[in-house]
């Protein structure tokens, strides 16, 4: 795994001439190295012209929140299930290991019907859309279903393991 690893980071060094033209390996003998690439994707250039700065801000803005929810949900509810007695506590743990193997692709298709119409079981609204005063769903174009798709996928691995390391203390 080192060699390919090697060079994928020999060829983002090099010019785009040269990637287009000779393989990574070829620096050994025409030694043309650049870091043109890392300053387009920092600054900006032709394919980001902001650079990849909003990028990472928008995943920072993402991934702070559900990293800081989803962990203090899954320490309280696997201190729950190592240290207090609940009942069929074993159960709750088989199906922890169960919700890993259920595919993430679905669950994208009910959390979308979630945030775009609500939730009903038949004629009865179990979660009901929120709208704003225009009508338009109040949580569209915002961070919030990103958080909670997150953050929801995050809960099952994330309790299974943190209830590992408290039953192992």
């Amino acid at each position: 795994w080192s060699i390919p690893t090697l060079g994928l980071f020999v060829t983002a060094l090099r010019t785009n001439e040269a990637q287009a033209y000779a393989g990574w390996w070829q620096v050994v003998v025409d030694h043309q190295v650049s870091l043109d690439s890392y300053q387009q994707v920092l600054t900006g250039g032709d394919l980001l012209p902001t650079g990849i700065w909003p990028y990472l801000l928008n995943s920072i803005v993402i991934v702070l929140p559900v990293m800081a929810v989803g962990l203090t949900v899954a320490a309280m509810c696997a201190y729950a299930l190592a240290w207090l007695r609940v009942p069929s506590s074993a159960v709750l743990i088989g199906i922890l290991v169960g919700l890993q193997a259920v595919p993430i692709q679905m669950t994208l298709l009910p959390l979308l019907k979630l945030f775009s119409v609500g939730w009903s079981i038949g004629p009865i609204p179990v979660i009901p859309l929120i709208t704003n005063a225009a009508g338009k769903p109040l949580f569209a174009g915002t961070f919030v279903p990103l958080w909670f798709t997150h953050t929801v996928l995050l809960l099952p691995l994330s309790v299974l393991l943190l209830h590992r390391a408290m039953v192992g203390v």
